[in-house]
């Protein structure tokens, strides 16, 4: 098997990996995996590869994952449960504050909801999500009704 192909399939690893944690560390590996393996097409000399694996490693975790982490920072980059704040919902179990959880259905699901206000919110009403806190909502009536 040719060294690049080890190269190649060591960062697809690392990429897999990646996947499992945000903090795009093991992916900067990865990214040294793959330059290692177009240059080791090149270059035969095994001592040139490391090198050239252990520069690119470094240079991408110096200069490119800063900037990775900041468009995943990136607090307009909504992404997963957090695309539920804004949206509207139904009541179908009465709400009321933090001791008085109700339920809403979102899009066909069925989430735990608290009222912001402290507020109750009787069933059939239409609500506004304005906070996801874990497996629960935080509402608010909505204003459009």
């Amino acid at each position: 098997m040719d060294i690049w192909v080890i190269w190649v399939i060591l960062g697809i690893i690392l990429l897999i990996l990646e996947a499992l944690t945000p903090e795009f560390i093991i992916g900067s590996f990865a990214l040294g995996c793959f330059v290692t393996g177009i240059i080791s097409l090149f270059i035969d000399n095994v001592t040139v590869q490391l090198l050239v694996f252990a520069i690119t490693t470094i240079i991408v975790l110096w200069q490119i994952r800063p900037f990775f982490l900041t468009i995943l920072d990136n607090p307009e980059a909504k992404s997963n449960i957090y695309l539920l704040v804004g949206q509207k919902a139904k009541v179908i179990k009465k709400i009321g504050p933090e001791d008085v959880k109700g339920r809403v259905k979102i899009g066909g699901e069925d989430w735990m909801a608290v009222s912001k206000e402290g507020g109750i919110i009787p069933k059939e009403e239409r609500v506004e999500i304005v906070k996801v806190d874990g497996a629960k909502v935080i509402v608010i009536k909505d204003k459009e009704r």
